[in-house]
């Protein structure tokens, strides 16, 4: 019982750790997108690119993802995935451009896209089915640790390279393998350095062998498409869609949007922001740990997103006071909506959750899709309207919270 309990809490720790990582990684693009159109000299929707490359690749792995699973360990993906990410970020690094910066994202994208198909059904396996909402907010709290950091490492890594002044003797070598034009590429050693520790990890941490039940067998290509004929699992896809388009539209714009309409550095007062959005972001998964044990997840779900529209409206239309108060704010309130979907839809479809998983996981696309379209609108009618349309991502959240009607609903204590 205890070496049973003993080798759930490994699982869980090194899953905890991936999902540190896959956060510094995830948030990238939306970091150095300012930094990127600046000294690249790109519009804004060839800066949108940026985001999408990443999230597009989604759409392109996690059903692939979930076939493989089927031959192959979570342990053995995980490994996979983190070494070619190690391996594309150190051949940008060599070879700083955009063209290269695109194809790093994208195949990092496809690799992370990887490991959240492997830890969604490992989870939910281990952690137990009533308790999945719970870890997937925890994971989201450790997910925005992971962001809170990657913005802090970023403006400490370009101040240090920018200045005359000593400095500590990494940034020294970092300074001295930065072009001096391109200096927030830095953060990318950063990256590269998480990737390789991750792997070393998965390498001497030995997963016990785990035994899928008949509802998390993958199986093939029939299995899919039974699945796609569930109108059900359409709902739900089209919720990880749109919130995934609602959540990077914020992050990957907000600081572009502060510069153009409130004059606010990006690289100072811009980056702190996108912290303090990612730091809301985690408290609110320590808020969710313990709102998920006293209501109902889609009642908890509907009340977010009503919240977050009305913080959107004053981030994009109120003053510039209101604006740094209000959208790192929608962070607390994001906390919850990707695990309570996922979580909402597992429960509601109860076979074939690998391949439900790889399915689900696939709409992260709307990430991209958001970042590209957000781009492209803003280079004709400005960028506070094109933010507009991440509205529409967060009444669909507000549909599946009325909508979704579990078999499986979340343990609560009262």
């Amino acid at each position: 019982m205890i070496m049973t309990l003993f080798r759930k809490i490994i699982i869980l720790l090194t899953v905890a750790v991936s999902v540190f990582s896959m956060s510094i990684l995830t948030n990238l693009s939306g970091i150095v997108l300012p930094f990127a159109k600046e000294s690249m000299s790109l519009s804004l929707s060839q800066a949108g690119v940026l985001p999408f490359a990443f999230f597009i690749a989604y759409a392109f792995m996690s059903i692939p993802a979930g076939c493989i699973h089927e031959k192959r360990s979570a342990r053995s993906m995980m490994m996979t995935a983190f070494a070619f990410t190690a391996l594309v970020t150190l051949i940008f690094l060599l070879f700083p451009s955009y063209g290269v910066l695109l194809f790093t994202l994208f195949i990092s994208g496809a690799m992370m896209a990887a490991v959240q198909v492997v830890i969604n059904p490992l989870v939910r396996n281990v952690g137990g089915e009533e308790y999945f909402s719970f870890y997937l907010i925890f994971g989201q709290l450790v997910y925005g640790g992971g962001s809170i950091v990657s913005p802090l490492l970023f403006t400490s890594l370009v101040t240090g390279i920018s200045s005359n002044r000593d400095t500590s003797t990494i940034i020294n070598l970092i300074k001295k393998m930065t072009p001096p034009d391109l200096t927030w590429i830095s953060i990318y050693w950063v990256c590269l350095l998480s990737c390789i520790v991750v792997f070393i990890l998965l390498m001497t941490i030995k997963f016990p062998k785990m035994q899928k039940s008949s509802e998390d067998i993958i199986g093939g290509l029939n299995t899919f498409l039974l699945l796609l004929k569930d109108y059900k699992v359409w709902v739900f896809f089209f919720g990880i869609f749109f919130y995934a388009g609602v959540e990077q539209g914020v992050s990957n714009w907000m600081t572009k949007f502060l510069e153009l309409y409130h004059g606010i550095n990006p690289e100072n007062e811009g980056a702190m922001v996108f912290s303090r959005f990612w730091l809301f972001l985690s408290i609110g998964g320590g808020l969710g740990i313990i709102l998920i044990f006293l209501m109902d997840v889609k009642k908890l779900l509907g009340s977010f997103a009503v919240i977050s529209m009305v913080l959107l409206a004053l981030s994009l239309f109120g003053n510039r006071d209101i604006a740094l108060f209000s959208f790192p704010l929608c962070g607390l309130f994001f906390a919850i909506m990707y695990p309570s979907i996922l979580s909402l839809g597992m429960n509601t479809v109860l076979e074939h959750h690998g391949a439900l998983s790889g399915i689900l996981c696939t709409g992260i696309c709307g990430a991209a899709v958001m970042a590209l379209l957000i781009g492209f609108v803003a280079d004709m009618i400005g960028l506070r309207l094109a933010m507009c349309m991440i509205f529409a991502g967060l009444l669909y959240v507000l549909f599946i919270s009325f909508w979704a009607k579990p078999i499986i609903k979340n343990r609560k204590i009262f």
